[in-house]
């Protein structure tokens, strides 16, 4: 059934009992438990939002050493490039600093070559 048919249940049950201050704080409960269901599914709205920007943005290839970002083929674009350590570890896209072929993470600190 579920909790708010439960709360439903006991409020008939209660209301038939002829406890008028237990049932009025019964409807008050069931008005909080729809109050959290309604910010719970909102939640899950924000949550499922946050995982496809994720996906999105973890579109990325392995290339020459470091990640840069996919396009549609699957193949490297000019995002990039981002940081194989911090990509590998956390799953967090820091972009390289480049400079003459090498790159400098300022998350983690290492550099890499870039070609």
């Amino acid at each position: 059934m579920g909790i708010i048919g439960d709360i439903k249940d006991v409020a008939k049950a209660v209301q038939q009992a002829g406890n008028l201050d237990l049932y009025k704080r019964i409807l008050d409960l069931q008005g909080e438990a729809l109050d959290l269901m309604e910010q719970l599914q909102e939640k899950n709205r924000t949550i499922t939002e946050l995982r496809q920007q994720l996906e999105k943005k973890r579109k990325v290839v392995y290339h020459l050493s470091v990640y840069y970002g996919a396009g549609e083929d699957g193949k490297p674009t000019t995002d990039g490039p981002y940081c194989p350590h911090c990509y590998d570890v956390s799953a967090i896209l820091c972009h390289l600093q480049v400079y003459e072929g090498n790159g400098y993470c300022p998350e983690c600190k290492q550099n890499f070559t870039v070609k």
